[in-house]
C-alpha cells in the first residue's frame, strides 16, 4: 500500500521538476528567439547550449556568464531568463534568482512558469504572503495548473488558514473532480474544523479513488479513536494489515489498542511477532523510535517494547530503545538496567554505555561510572567518545591529571572534534 505525502516545506528544486519549468540537463533550443537575425539567433543558441554543457559539468559561474550573453542577444526571451534564475538557484543564490524573476513578472505579470518559480522560492524562504499571492495568480491565469492547488492549499494549511485552504481544494475539485489529493486534504481540514462526519466522507472518497493509500486509513483511525468506535478502529487496522501484512505502524498500533482494551493475548501475539521480525528487520526498531520515542510517547512505547522483549529478551536494540524510553520518563534505575544489557557488538553500545555512565554519576556513583567506561574502553580501545567521557568523569572526581591525559588521548583519536578541545580548555 502507498503513502500519500505532502511536504509543505518543499525544496525549490522540487518545484522545478514538478512543474517542468526547467530541466537542468536540457539541451533544447529556446522556443522563442524574439526579433533577432539568423546570425544573432545562432549566437544566442551557441551561448545557451554552451551554458547547458557547463551546467552539466558543474561550472555554474560560467553558465551564468553564458546565459547573460544569450540574453544580451535576445533580451525578450523569457525562457532564457528563467534558465538564468534556475542556475542562480543551483548556486543557492536565491536573491539573484528572485531578482531575475521579479524583472520577468514586472513586464509579464501573467507568466505562469515564472510565478511558480517565484512562489516556490518565497515558500521555501517562509515568506508566506508572497508565496500565496504568486500561487493565487497562477491559478487565476491558468486554472489547470493542478499541482499549484496542492502547493497553495498546503501554504494555507501551514499558516492555519483553514477557510482559505478549503476554498482552494474545492476549486481544485471543480477542475479535477477525481483528485484524490483534494479529497484527502479536505478531510484533514474538516477534521481540524471539528466536523468528523464531513472528514470521514472525504477520506472515504479518497480511498474510493485510490484504494491502495495508507494515510486516509490512518486519518480515519484518528477520527474513530476520538469517537471511541472500537469496532471501526479494529476494522481499519485489520484492513491495512490484510492488504499489507508487514505494515509495522499498523501492527504496533493494533497491538497497543488491544492492550488498552485488555485483550492481552491478542496484543502479546502481535508484539511477539514484531520482536521476532526485529532480529532481521531493523526497520522495526526505526519505526518504533519514530512512532513513540521521537514523539515522546514513552508509555505507549514501553508497552510495545516489553511485549517484543518476551520473544527476544536479549535484543540489544530493543533494550537500548527501552532504556531511552524509561530515561525519558525519568525512571533512571529501570533505564540503567536496560542500557547495561546492550552488548558490545551492538550499534547502540556506545550510546548505551554513555547513558548508563551518566545515570550512575547522577546517582552519586561516579566511581561506578568510571569503571563502566574503563571496561568499555577495554572492548573498544580506540573509541574517542569513551575516552573523552572517562576524562570528564575523572574531572568530576577532581582527578584533573587523569582527566587531562584522557581528553588529550581523545583528541589524538579524533582531532576534529571541537568538544574535546573545549573540555580540555575547561
Amino acid at each position: 500500500m502507498k503513502l500519500l505525502r505532502f511536504e509543505v516545506a518543499i525544496s525549490v528544486m522540487v518545484v522545478f521538476f514538478i512543474f517542468g519549468c526547467t530541466t537542468i540537463s536540457s539541451s533544447k533550443k529556446p522556443s522563442s528567439f524574439g526579433n533577432v537575425s539568423r546570425t544573432q539567433s545562432e549566437s544566442q543558441y551557441y551561448f545557451f547550449t554552451e551554458a547547458q554543457i557547463q551546467r552539466k559539468k558543474g561550472n555554474l559561474d560560467q553558465a551564468v556568464v553564458l546565459l547573460k550573453k544569450a540574453i544580451e542577444v535576445d533580451p525578450e526571451s523569457l525562457y532564457l531568463k528563467r534558465e538564468l534564475a534556475t542556475v542562480y538557484l543551483q548556486k543557492r543564490e536565491d536573491s539573484n534568482a528572485l531578482g531575475v524573476l521579479e524583472d520577468i513578472i514586472k513586464d509579464h505579470p501573467g507568466d505562469v512558469k515564472s510565478l511558480i518559480l517565484y512562489g516556490g522560492i518565497k515558500q521555501v524562504r517562509k515568506e508566506t504572503e508572497a508565496a500565496i499571492n504568486a500561487y493565487e495568480k497562477v491559478i487565476a491565469e491558468d486554472p489547470m495548473q493542478k499541482k499549484v492547488y496542492t502547493l497553495l492549499g498546503g501554504v494555507y494549511l501551514e499558516a492555519g488558514k483553514l477557510d482559505q485552504a478549503e476554498r482552494v481544494f474545492n476549486q481544485m475539485l471543480e477542475h479535477f473532480p477525481n483528485s484524490y489529493a483534494a479529497h484527502f486534504y479536505l478531510g484533514k481540514i474538516y477534521g481540524e474544523k471539528g466536523n468528523p462526519a464531513a472528514a470521514e466522507k472525504e477520506f472515504k472518497k479518497t480511498l474510493a479513488l485510490k484504494p491502495e493509500l495508507l494515510e486516509p486509513r490512518f486519518e480515519l483511525l484518528k477520527l474513530y479513536k476520538e469517537q471511541n468506535n472500537s469496532k471501526k478502529i479494529v476494522q481499519i487496522y485489520q484492513d491495512i494489515l490484510k492488504n499489507d501484512p508487514n505494515n509495522i505502524r499498523a501492527a504496533m498500533g493494533l497491538g497497543y489498542y488491544y492492550h488498552l482494551q485488555g485483550k492481552t493475548a491478542q496484543a502479546e501475539n502481535i508484539f511477539k511477532k514484531l520482536g521476532q521480525r526485529s532480529i532481521s528487520e531493523f526497520e522495526v526498531i526505526i519505526k518504533l523510535i519514530q512512532l513513540y520515542i521521537d514523539k515522546k510517547k514513552f508509555d505507549e512505547g514501553i508497552v510495545v517494547l516489553q511485549g517484543m522483549l518476551k520473544t527476544v529478551p536479549k535484543s540489544s536494540e530493543i533494550h537500548h530503545v527501552a532504556g531511552i524510553a524509561f530515561y525519558g520518563k525519568k525512571e533512571n534505575s529501570t533505564a540503567l538496567k536496560h542500557f547495561l544489557k546492550v552488548a558490545p557488538d551492538s550499534r547502540f553500545y556506545e550510546d548505551a554505555v554513555i547513558h548508563a555512565a551518566y545515570i550512575l554519576s547522577d546517582s552519586d556513583k561516579n566511581d561506578e561510572a568510571i569503571k563502566l567506561l574503563s571496561d568499555a574502553i577495554k572492548n573498544e580501545p580506540n573509541n574517542a567518545e569513551f575516552t573523552y567521557y572517562l576524562g570528564t568523569f575523572y574531572e568530576e572526581s577532581e582527578q584533573f591529571d587523569k582527566a587531562e591525559k584522557l581528553i588529550k588521548q581523545a583528541i589524538e583519536l579524533d582531532s576534529d572534534n571541537p568538544r574535546y578541545y573545549f573540555r580540555l580548555g575547561v
